[in-house]
């Protein structure tokens, strides 16, 4: 059994965790944006050094990659920690979801360099810092003795899950203006058709829009029980989850139509991360 003291501890951490772990999905997208994916060509160095050459792609990658460092550090040893003292089966659990992912992304990360920022392992990428981010935000609740999410819930949050994926696959792909950038015939619908082609960049675009249609019925669905049965806690990020979800798609609209603006791209990626911590938050069961 563990001490008060020891739970204040660990809820700090894993919270720190969290919001670390947040800013990384976030400078990640930045590196994407940017097109600093192969800012250093190689990995884990650049072009051979520890120091990035003066060229603003190569600071802006190794800038995510000294970062990316710093918070796999303190996950670690969070994880660590909690596996050595053993304080519950689902903590433990976590904590080897965590590092087991936590590789994982290292490795792709390496990968998406290596094999030249191919839309596969950027999206995989995506996903790892989504999983290790979302184990944290999960160890962090835990830490504080909340609830289990409902059923409702943790469907949404799979929903949102994919949706990030989907997201992840559509900007590896450069699909995301692929559609076409005028109204109506490039949003809402795919190059003036409801249903594009599969074998066109524009089907990734538009199999993407449907995910999000799909996630935004979800989460309201979750939000709608956790204002009917849950805390009050629950109603306050169930909220969050519904204006981040609606945020994050009409950004993605406007991102069509005003040609990807990068503060726009960047926008559209930290609010849907938000509503992936949101959801995981919709604790009410």
């Amino acid at each position: 059994m563990f001490s008060e003291t020891e739970r204040l501890r660990f809820r700090r951490l894993t919270t720190l965790a969290a919001v670390l772990a947040y800013f990384l999905v976030v400078s990640g997208n930045i590196v994407r944006v940017t097109d600093s994916g192969l800012g250093c060509p190689d990995w884990p160095f650049c072009y051979g050094s520890p120091i990035p050459t003066a060229d603003s792609t190569a600071i802006i990658e190794m800038a995510h990659r000294f970062f990316a460092a710093s918070v796999s550090v303190l996950v670690i040893g969070i994880c660590a920690a909690t596996l050595r003292r053993r304080f519950s089966p689902r903590l433990m659990a976590l904590s080897a979801l965590a590092l087991g992912t936590l590789a994982t992304q290292i490795i792709l990360g390496a990968l998406t360099v290596w094999l030249k920022l191919a839309w596969w392992t950027v999206a995989a990428h995506l996903g790892m810092g989504m999983l290790v981010l979302g184990a944290m935000v999960v160890m962090a609740w835990e830490w504080r003795g909340a609830p289990r999410p409902s059923n409702t819930a943790r469907l949404a949050a799979t929903a949102v899950f994919v949706l990030l994926l989907t997201g992840g696959a559509v900007s590896g792909s450069h699909a995301a203006l692929a559609c076409g950038v005028e109204f109506p015939l490039g949003w809402p619908l795919c190059a003036g058709s409801l249903a594009p082609n599969p074998a066109t960049l524009g089907f990734a675009q538009w199999f993407h829009r449907g995910v999000v249609a799909l996630t935004v019925i979800l989460v309201i669905l979750a939000a709608w029980r956790a204002f009917t049965r849950g805390s009050p806690t629950a109603k306050r990020w169930a909220l969050l989850a519904v204006v981040a979800i609606f945020a994050q798609a009409a950004i993605g609209a406007v991102m069509v139509l005003s040609l990807k603006p990068l503060w726009l791209a960047t926008l559209h990626n930290a609010t849907a991360a938000f509503t992936w911590v949101a959801i995981l938050g919709v604790r009410d069961a």
